[in-house]
Formats: structure tokens, C-alpha cells, sequence
């Protein structure tokens, strides 16, 4: 049985190379009497879309994707990659892009935007303000938005419940471009100021003038108190853009910093079978409020870390434990008074100091040495509870 087809008569297939500033190339091989020849598939012009099919694991990125990208960058071209199975094609991005991009014009740069792992991630701004140069541009993103959430609305386009949303989040993202020069403009703040309540959202938003044509419908269905009306149009807007409420997504789209790198952060590979919350905790509702506010949050402690750190406080507990256990264990073995009292200051203070090396906090900068405000105090600790041993022996041996 001929499961290959090698011994039947084949045609000939194209055999040469044919390139051009746009094609893409893939080498492959076929038989033709008895014999392997090679060949190419040559895609003269991608302009008119590429479809590739194939099972899971049947060679699609190996055989044409990554033909696709190395030959493209190779070319000079700007490439859009979705990473569905990250890293995999990025790799191929990244050392393609090291190897062949003095070659540009304007030499590129790598950019990854990663929802899953903040450290392995940039920041951008879809909304900057500074791409905006009249509200055209701004419905535009606001059309592209919500479509995007609600692809049932691309076959509606026109309708009354559809045109509503996109007209008021238009509004929305022009606000925010124009007030403060555009510093808020960011879809986490575009996100947090469709929920807040009408009367105050109202106000702010007539202040401008650009946006009242747009607006003045849905004012008017407020006054009216034609509250039903009033939520059929804006509910569909307010529901869709919940759904990207997320600390992850706050972080990386609201700019800024451009990566992680440049956030005060640290940053350890774990064993994987940890558990995640003994690793790190972005601590939602901490209690020095810092960080994002969280979404549907009323009250105080709404906020949320956009990046997980290192559950300290849950260390620094089980580590007083285990050191009362020893105190405890050796607290007959003291005779002087107050000898207890500096061992534990002792303690306590070498495990502050070392506690604080995985800590997130400011330093301060002394000459050449870049101390914590809690690793000072750990060493006065330190330094105290040796004092109060050697003071107390000398003072009841002179006694003696």
C-alpha cells in the first residue's frame, strides 16, 4: 500500500525562487518520478490575506509562520504578533528582530505586551491623547472598543441601542483627552468614570463643549427622568467595559512607566508546586490604600497592588513565632535581669533587617550606603540589645 503516493506519477511543482520586496517564501519538497525534488511555495503577494489550516501540532508556526515573521523583519517591515502560545513565536520575533535590526531605516524596537506575567511586560497607552487630533479620532476608538467587546453589534451597526454606547463612551475619551492635557486619558480611567453616578458624571462632562452635542440626549433622558431609556443606552457601554476590570489590565494599559523595569519592584523564580498566595499577593483592600482602585469599590480600602510582592507580613508572622518558640526554650539559661529583653531585641532586629531585603521601600542615600528607614532601626535594635547585655553584667559585677 502506497500510503505516500511516492510510486504514482505527480505534476511538477514550481521550483523556483521567486521573490520580491513583499513575498514570502516556503521551501518544501515533492515527488516526481521516483525522485525528491525541492520547491518553493512562493507568496508573491500577502496584501491579498494568507489563510493557514491545520490541526493542533500538525507544523503550521514551524512550516509557515515563522516564515512569515523572520522573512518580514528581514524585509524592513513592522510586525503585529499574537502569541497565543507565549513565548513561542516571540522568541522568533525577539532574535530575528537582534539580528536584523540595525538593517532598518529607523532602527525598531521590541515591545511585549503580556496581561498574564507583569515582569515580562511593557505598558502602553491605547488612549494617548497625544494621537487624538479631533473627536473623529476619538469615536473611532470608542466604535473599535466596543465592537471589539460585543461582536454581534458589526451586523447592527446604525441601530439606536448600538450608536448610544459608542456617542457617550466618544464623549467619555474626548473629556479625558482634553482635561488636564490629556495626563488621565487612559482606558482604566475611562473604565472607573463611566460608573460613576449620573448627576456627577453629567456636570463634568458639560464643562466641555466639544462633547455636548453628543451628550445632550442622554441629559436630557436624565432630566426627564426617563431612567429606563437612560440605562438602555449607556448600560450596554457601562457592561462591556467592566468586563476589562482588572488589576493586570489597569497596569499595563494605563502607561507610564513603559516596562517593569522601571517600577520599584523585585523579582525571584519559585518552585512551581508553591502555592501562588505564598509567593505573592497584590493585597486588595490593604490598608494603606496604594495602588489601583478596585472596580464596584465603595468606602475606604479599595485599592489594590497592579503588581503581586512578596507576602512579607505573612513571613515576618511565622518568623516571630519560631523566635518566641526559641526565647522560650532558653529564657532559664539568662541571670542577669533584662538579658532576655536584649536577646530579643537582638533577634527581632537581625529579622527586620532581613526581612526588609525583599521589600519594596524607599532608601534612603547616605555617601555609599543606601539603608531603609527599617533596616536603620533594625540595627539601633541590634546595637540597643547588645548594649543592655554588656551594661547589665558589668554594672552587677562591680556589685559583686
Amino acid at each position: 500500500m502506497d500510503v505516500r503516493e511516492q510510486e504514482n506519477e505527480t505534476f511538477p511543482q514550481e521550483e523556483r525562487l521567486l521573490q520580491n520586496d513583499y513575498s514570502i517564501n516556503l521551501p518544501a519538497e515533492y515527488y516526481l518520478r521516483n525522485k525528491k525534488r525541492s520547491s518553493w511555495i512562493n507568496v508573491i503577494n500577502p496584501f491579498r490575506s494568507l489563510l493557514v489550516l491545520g490541526s493542533p501540532g500538525s507544523g503550521k508556526s514551524y512550516f509557515v509562520i515563522r516564515h512569515v515573521i523572520t522573512q518580514h523583519i528581514k524585509k524592513g517591515f513592522t510586525l503585529f504578533v499574537y502569541d497565543f502560545k507565549f513565548d513561542d513565536l516571540s522568541k522568533i520575533v525577539y532574535n530575528t528582530w537582534l539580528e536584523n535590526g540595525s538593517k532598518y531605516a529607523v532602527e525598531p524596537k521590541f515591545f511585549v505586551i503580556n496581561f498574564d506575567d507583569l515582569s515580562r511586560s511593557h505598558r502602553c497607552n491605547p488612549l494617548d491623547h497625544e494621537s487624538m487630533t479631533d473627536i473623529t479620532d476619538a469615536a473611532e476608538s470608542a466604535r473599535t472598543i466596543l465592537m471589539g467587546l460585543n461582536r454581534e453589534w458589526i451586523k447592527k451597526q446604525g441601530d439606536f441601542f448600538v450608536e448610544s454606547p459608542i456617542n457617550f463612551l466618544t464623549a467619555i475619551i474626548w473629556y479625558l483627552s482634553k482635561y488636564k492635557d490629556g495626563e488621565f486619558c487612559t482606558l482604566p480611567h475611562v473604565i472607573e468614570l463611566l460608573q460613576i453616578d449620573y448627576n456627577s458624571l453629567f456636570t463634568v462632562l458639560r464643562t466641555e463643549k466639544e462633547i455636548e452635542v453628543l451628550i445632550n440626549p442622554f441629559v436630557n433622558a436624565y432630566l426627564n427622568n426617563a431612567t429606563e431609556q437612560l440605562e438602555g443606552q449607556i448600560a450596554s457601554a457601562k457592561i462591556a467595559m467592566a468586563r476589562l476590570s482588572s488589576p493586570q489590565l489597569y497596569y499595563v494599559l494605563s502607561g507610564g512607566y513603559g516596562s517593569l523595569d522601571n517600577v520599584r519592584h523585585l523579582y525571584a523564580p519559585a518552585p512551581s508546586w508553591l502555592p501562588q498566595w505564598l509567593l505573592a499577593n497584590n493585597f486588595k483592600h490593604n490598608v494603606i490604600d496604594e495602588g489601583l482602585t478596585l472596580s464596584g469599590c465603595a468606602g475606604t480600602h479599595c485599592n489594590v497592588l497592579p503588581v503581586a510582592v512578596f507576602p512579607t507580613s505573612f513571613y515576618e508572622a511565622i518568623t516571630c513565632i519560631l523566635l518566641f518558640l526559641l526565647i522560650w526554650s532558653v529564657r532559664k539559661h539568662f541571670k542577669y535581669p533584662l538579658h532576655l529583653f536584649g536577646f530579643y531585641l537582638i533577634l527581632n532586629g537581625i529579622e527586620r533587617f532581613f526581612i526588609e531585603k525583599i521589600r519594596v521601600n524607599y532608601k534612603y542615600d547616605w555617601c555609599f550606603i543606601h539603608p531603609t528607614q527599617a533596616e536603620i532601626i533594625s540595627a539601633i535594635l541590634v546595637l540597643a540589645g547588645i548594649g543592655i547585655i554588656i551594661f547589665y553584667r558589668k554594672k552587677i559585677s562591680n556589685k559583686a
